[in-house]
């Protein structure tokens, strides 16, 4: 029988033991390899990178945040506009309560009125029954100042002048009063209508305040007068 004769002073222990090496060696080696040709895709990012995203990220923080300045800005000036538009409404509540109290025991409501101003007789305040000039100050808030002495005017005059809605400035407030014989910005005047013929006037304030647009905010209130005078 033949075979295959080891030689001598190595055993096929030792030959298997010296592959094994071999072998571990080559494996070995394979991540070094591997390490040094990285894929496409399978790299890190660079400072470059980093830099740009970064970058992109400020841009969007810094426009988030001027969103959220300009939504603020806008519901500021929303909420401005709705208390202005309010304080309008309230002060129009005062004026049209002061018309319609007007002439007291069944006396002429009117004794003068121009287009910028009215003068009410009769006008139930507290107590008292007192009579006074409706228009703006200097600074266009509405004011009911003392009148001069009209004989056909109920009431006396106020001893100062009363500040009806003292938060709110006016840029404009303007007087139209009807009568049977037509529409007019005045009574008792030259050309005009008797004050006691007038039954109706219709009030139109402009507050101070503008509107988002920039175009001021109008309130127009037409009110009836409860106790005219016979012309």
């Amino acid at each position: 029988m033949t075979g295959t004769v080891p030689s001598p002073g190595r055993s096929a222990a030792g030959t298997h033991r010296s592959c094994w090496k071999g072998w571990r060696a080559i494996e070995d080696s394979q991540p070094l390899r591997q390490a040094s040709h990285s894929r496409p895709g399978e790299r890190g990012f660079t400072l470059a990178e980093w830099a740009v995203t970064l970058a992109i990220m400020g841009i969007l923080a810094a426009t988030l945040a001027s969103l959220i300045g300009w939504a603020t800005l806008v519901q500021g000036r929303e909420a401005s506009v709705n208390r202005s538009s309010e304080s309008v409404h309230q002060a129009g509540d005062v004026v049209v309560r002061l018309l319609r109290g007007a002439g007291a025991a069944g006396r002429p409501a009117l004794a003068a009125g121009t287009k910028a101003s009215v003068t009410l007789c009769g006008v139930r305040w507290g107590s008292k029954v007192v009579r006074g000039t409706l228009q703006l100050d200097a600074q266009g808030r509405l004011v009911l100042y003392p009148s001069s002495s009209v004989p056909t005017c109920a009431g006396s005059d106020v001893t100062q002048p009363i500040p009806l809605a003292p938060d709110v400035q006016f840029e404009d407030l303007t007087f139209e009063y009807h009568s049977p014989s037509g529409t007019g910005d005045g009574c008792g005047g030259r050309g005009q209508p008797p004050c006691n013929a007038v039954t109706a006037l219709t009030i139109s304030m402009i507050p101070a305040a503008s509107g988002p647009s920039g175009a001021a905010l109008e309130a127009k209130r037409v009110v009836t007068l409860r106790n005219p005078g016979r012309p």
